[in-house]
């Protein structure tokens, strides 16, 4: 499971999509994860942004970060021993739905709930559920 905070992401995008980006690139985890869960957080909030908002802004940080690493890359003398994929489909611009053969799926959930104190992680749950 990767948290977003869902009323702070605008603020906090560029950090999340860094974060995002090393995890689907890490070959090692690739192998061994076959879903990750991006759960958006305090969905209880006035101001959090909406799962597809947030995937849809993570799409375009995480495409802009192929290229600018990529780019680096290319600027560095010698052969690289790096653990990093190639992710998305080359040549198109990064989609979630590209990666594979891990699934990333987005759910919104208030883990502090409303004002009578629930906690609403039914969406979490179901995922649970579904990949144990």
């Amino acid at each position: 499971m990767f948290v977003v905070d869902s009323a702070n992401f605008p603020r906090e995008q560029r950090d999340v999509a860094e974060i995002m980006f090393d995890i689907l690139g890490d070959k090692y985890l690739s192998k061994s994860a076959k879903s990750i869960l991006v759960v958006c957080n305090k969905q209880d909030l006035t101001m959090a942004k909406s799962q597809s908002v947030i995937k849809s802004q993570l799409e375009k940080e995480i495409n802009t970060l192929r290229v600018t690493r990529a780019a680096a890359l290319q600027g560095q003398d010698g052969g690289s021993t790096s653990t990093a994929l190639y992710i998305g489909k080359k040549g198109k611009d990064f989609e979630f739905g590209h990666v594979l053969p891990m699934k990333v799926e987005f759910v919104e959930c208030s883990a502090k709930g409303e004002a009578d104190g629930e906690a609403d992680v039914t969406a979490v749950e179901k995922w649970l559920e579904k990949i144990a």
